[in-house]
Parts: C-alpha cells; sequence; structure tokens
C-alpha cells in the first residue's frame, strides 16, 4: 500500500481532515483558499458505541462529508519519531538508510511500520544536519483507511501530530509578526503532551511529555531558607528526540525548582530548553504557548511562575471562524484540535 505524507496542493476549496479509531471519528470540514482564516463550516465527534464496524460507517458516510482528498491525522500513541544524524546518501536512499537506523529503537517490528523521513529544521549550514524519522503503525493506517473505504471515502494523506501542531503554531507566529523567530506550543494528548518548537515554518525540535492533571492542584510547599535541594537525574523517556548536536544526560540537571515546589511537567519543558538554548543559540525562544482544554489559561499561568519565557494559552477560534458555534461543544473542540493544523499546509514538504 502507498500512502502520501504530507503533501501536495489540492484545488479543492473544501477539506476534511479526519481521526479514525476503532471507537471513534473525529472530522473537521473547513473552506479553504489563499486567504486565511479558513472557516470552519462543521466539526464532530462520532462513537462507536455498540454498533457494528458496517454501521458505524453507514453512520459515518450519512454525515454527507467531502469524499475526495481526505486527510487523517493518526493519533499521538500510534506513531512515533525519532531524531538521527542524516545519512551520507542520495535522496532517493534516505528511507531505506533511515530504517536500517532505527531498527532497534523503533517499539515494533519494522515490518509492521511505515516510514518516512523529514529534515530537521530550516536548512541552515549546522555541523551536523540531522532528520525526523517517522514511523507509523501499519495497523493505526489500515484501521483508518477500511473505515473511510467503507463510508465512501478516499484517504489522500497520512499526518501526524507533530507536524499538524507545527502548522498551529507557526500561524500563531504569522498572527504575532515572528514567523523568523523561534516559538514553543505544548498540547496535551490524553495522556501525553506534545512540545514543538518551530522556527521560519519548520519544525526543529519536538519531544513528547507525560501528562498529569495533579499539575493544576500542585501547590509550592515552604522551602527553608538556604537550601536549594537538586531533582536528581532520571534518565528521560524519548531520549532519541533530544539528540541535537550537544546533549550530555550524564550530566547534572541545572539547578532549577525542585520537587517540592515545582511541577515535574514544568521541569521538563525547561530542561528541554535548557537543550534548545545550547544547541540553538542564534534562535532564542521568542514565547510558549499552551494548550490543555479548558484548562489551558491556568496551565499557562503555573508554567509562566516558573520559566523566564512568556507563555500564553492558544487563543485557537482566533485562528478558525466557527469555532465560536455554541453548538462545538468541548469534548467535540478537543478531539478536533489536533486536526485544525492538518488544514494549513498546503505547500509539497521539502527534505
Amino acid at each position: 500500500m502507498t500512502t502520501r505524507w504530507p503533501w501536495k496542493r489540492s484545488s479543492n476549496l473544501n477539506r476534511l481532515v479526519v481521526a479514525c479509531t476503532n471507537d471513534s471519528f473525529a472530522y473537521v470540514e473547513a473552506s479553504i483558499d489563499l486567504k486565511r482564516p479558513y472557516v470552519i463550516k462543521r466539526c464532530g465527534l462520532e462513537r462507536r458505541g455498540e454498533d457494528s464496524a458496517n454501521a458505524f460507517a453507514r453512520r459515518i458516510k450519512a454525515l454527507k462529508l467531502p469524499i475526495q482528498g481526505v486527510i487523517a491525522v493518526l493519533p499521538l500513541n500510534r506513531t512515533q519519531i525519532l531524531q538521527i544524524e542524516a545519512p551520507a546518501v542520495p535522496p532517493e536512499e534516505l528511507k531505506a538508510a533511515a530504517r536500517w537506523r532505527i531498527k532497534d529503537l523503533v517499539e515494533a517490528h519494522l515490518d509492521d511500520l511505515t516510514i518516512d523521513v523529514m529534515r530537521v529544521g530550516d536548512g541552515r549550514p549546522r555541523t551536523l544536519q540531522h532528520l525526523y524519522v517517522i514511523a507509523a503503525a501499519n495497523a493505526a493506517i489500515q484501521d483508518t483507511t477500511t473505515l473511510l473505504a467503507a463510508a465512501g471515502m478516499e484517504l489522500a494523506v497520512i499526518d501526524i501530530c507533530e507536524t499538524a501542531q507545527r502548522n498551529l503554531q507557526n500561524a500563531f507566529s504569522d498572527l504575532q509578526g515572528r514567523r523568523e523567530q523561534a516559538s514553543a506550543a505544548l498540547m496535551v494528548h490524553e495522556s501525553q503532551c506534545l512540545l514543538t518548537i518551530s522556527a521560519n515554518e519548520e519544525m526543529f525540535y519536538t519531544r513528547r511529555l507525560d501528562w498529569d492533571e495533579g499539575v493544576f492542584g500542585h501547590q509550592p510547599e515552604a522551602r527553608v531558607p538556604g537550601t536549594s535541594p537538586s531533582f536528581g537525574q532520571e534518565v528521560l523517556s524519548q531520549q532519541v528526540l533530544e539528540s541535537v548536536d550537544i546533549v550530555d544526560y550524564s550530566e547534572e540537571v541545572p539547578e532549577f525548582g525542585n520537587a517540592h515546589d515545582t511541577p515535574r511537567l514544568v521541569i521538563e519543558i525547561q530542561r528541554s530548553i535548557d537543550v534548545w538554548e545550547r544547541s540553538w543559540p542564534d534562535l532564542p525562544l521568542a514565547n510558549l504557548t499552551v494548550h490543555a482544554g479548558a484548562g489551558s489559561a491556568s496551565l499557562a499561568s503555573i508554567i509562566k511562575r516558573d520559566l523566564g519565557l512568556p507563555v500564553e494559552p492558544m487563543d485557537i477560534p482566533s485562528l478558525f471562524p466557527g469555532l465560536e458555534a455554541s453548538t462545538v461543544t468541548a469534548e467535540v473542540l478537543e478531539a478536533c484540535v489536533p486536526l485544525l493544523g492538518a488544514l494549513l499546509r498546503q505547500e509539497v514538504r521539502k527534505l
């Protein structure tokens, strides 16, 4: 099976982006043209419930959504994204070389994965060039393809949460006149949250962090004057995502808060910012935007308290007229937010 990844320009002025699992179908239909913002025509979330697979597909077909050029965003837990040093091979051999490089790093057998590659950053001169290797579960792609086909739809493009999020933060940077500056974004995806850093419309850095709603109830504890306990030296999960030019996980974490007065999430964000500042000193971070549903403003406030960086919640409706409608419930909006960035990319991706 051949699957195209992001993606070629479409002449269709209506775009449908979906996310499919065995139990749910989220969708966003928008009217798109060269002039933004794109207008959301409708969005929704269908739960399978007790339906058979065929009955669920018939229910989706009855929505009368666009049937051609459908873009599907895979759930965060059905993909991996790994960073490697770019192999010194011709472009047509990159995928094969990358596949060999990651064979001991992926969480599944290579035969069960679809592999693609994407350049890290915007191509500025570096001593070492890196690639992102995207590994998507074949089963996730097959589940999506099967459901859409049963509903009479044609899957055109597969996208992932990292690039969709990059597109959202790039749109915010454009609104703020900061296209060439580096910006960070943090979005919650069920039990994980996704951190990305982008500049010049390209993604330079990504990392997945554990999410714990207990962060909202975290209260600072009094610290004994003159003491400053260190956080410790835990080995991070997803280490390979941090493998930019100068990272040494054997060294002690720089002093920053402590386990008593700073939530673990904030400490890990700071660690990522430290990596960024050492690795890309010519691209200082301008700001961090966060999305955690109804808790976005609270999370932004908690993070801002400890980071020396402007932090603000994502004002997603400002990018997409139509999302303010009272018919868009909080549950639907949260299911559809990962899809919105997939509306924004039009050009062919360059390696």
